[in-house]
């Protein structure tokens, strides 16, 4: 963990395995690799499906507000949007494509954000 330590980031993005009362995976070494990142990100994302929130898993990874900004599909309940504004989360919603048989099937990228420039900016560090 000590490289990481002295490792700038400008944007670290993960996707979570669970959210509820705070950001959740199921693999320890995934988890504390990810803390100590965030130690060294200007920002933090958060990319999860709306199917995660009210659920917990193995590890917590940090609190609601412990990251920046969320992508998560426009299925997200009124409930979660709103504890995410009390918790100072910026929410970005992406529209989902929900299709006959109903689960999500794949999200749209929102149009002012991409992995593109998330890597273009870290490169250019």
């Amino acid at each position: 963990m000590l490289a990481i330590a002295r490792t700038r980031i400008d944007r670290q993005v993960w996707e979570v395995r669970a959210n509820d009362r705070g950001y959740y995976n199921s693999n320890l070494l995934l988890v504390e690799t990810e803390q100590a990142m965030m130690q060294c990100a200007d920002q933090t994302i958060v990319v999860a499906d709306s199917g995660k929130f009210g659920r917990s898993s193995l590890v917590q990874l940090c609190e609601l507000s412990d990251i920046q900004r969320i992508v998560v599909d426009d299925e997200l309940s009124m409930e979660w949007r709103e504890e995410l504004m009390k918790a100072n989360v910026a929410l970005t919603l992406a529209a989902s494509m929900a299709d006959e048989s109903g689960p999500l099937s794949a999200p749209v990228a929102a149009p002012h954000w991409n992995n593109a420039s998330v890597r273009e900016n870290s490169l250019n560090s």
